[in-house]
């Protein structure tokens, strides 16, 4: 198409594609969440993600885990060993994930992040559990949809 006419893709960056992209600094908004996370005193976060080092990871979903990470070891905050509780993009993966994590009490994150189509779900899932957002945990949804 792009050999035809003029392109410009939204939120995807394909190089070998002739045209332009315009992408959403994931990671500049991601420090900024990890940031405030921290002044409030959250150091067990779980990411709906998949972890980079066992699973080859491209755009977005290598952005996503990677600067957490990073923003960990920006602040001397060691890394919790559960950070990436595996992907989830829909309300059905997001109540899936939740009930996977909020199940385990031993290990219940302080804060949740995770993409918005998935975040329904996991509201689903906490309010099954009685655990109230924001009080009990704290979730923040990626991509800027409404119920996110």
């Amino acid at each position: 198409v792009a050999e035809e006419m003029p392109m410009v893709m939204l939120d995807y960056s394909d190089p070998s594609a002739k045209g332009f992209a315009v992408v959403p600094d994931y990671a500049g908004g991601l420090q900024e969440v990890m940031k405030r996370l921290f002044a409030a005193g959250h150091r067990n976060v779980a990411l709906l993600a998949y972890d980079p080092k066992t699973k080859d990871l491209h755009n977005f979903w290598i952005t996503f885990p990677t600067t957490c990470i990073q923003a960990y070891e920006k602040h001397g905050i060691p890394v919790p060993p559960r950070l990436c509780r595996g992907a989830a993009v829909s309300a059905r993966e997001g109540y899936e994930a939740g009930c996977r994590i909020f199940d385990d009490r031993a290990n219940l994150p302080s804060a949740i992040i995770g993409p918005d189509g998935a975040m329904l779900g996991l509201y689903r899932a906490a309010a099954e559990r009685g655990l109230k957002i924001p009080e009990d945990i704290s979730v923040i949804g990626i991509n800027g949809l409404q119920y996110g």
